[in-house]
């Protein structure tokens, strides 16, 4: 059986050492840090990939202002690969 979930995802793309992203999934939202000096998508790759693992993702930048990127991410699990 395929499960699929909806995250909302906040990255501030930063030349620092670190990028915050935030993933809330309905409860408080959780800061992640991934490398700095990369773009929001590759940050927020990194992030999903960390917490969730060998997940397939979709997902969608519905705002972006001043080096924020706001996110609406689903992530589907198929256990048919694992």
């Amino acid at each position: 059986m395929i499960k699929m979930f909806r995250v909302k995802a906040v990255v501030i793309e930063s030349e620092n050492q670190f990028c915050p992203v935030f993933l809330d999934t309905g409860d408080d939202p959780v800061l992640y840090k991934a490398h700095g000096g990369i773009d929001a998508e590759a940050a927020l790759r990194e992030v999903l990939e960390y917490v969730y693992g060998d997940c397939d993702f979709d997902y969608v930048c519905i705002r972006e202002d001043n080096g924020w990127h706001i996110y609406d991410v689903e992530v589907i699990d198929d256990p048919v690969y694992e």
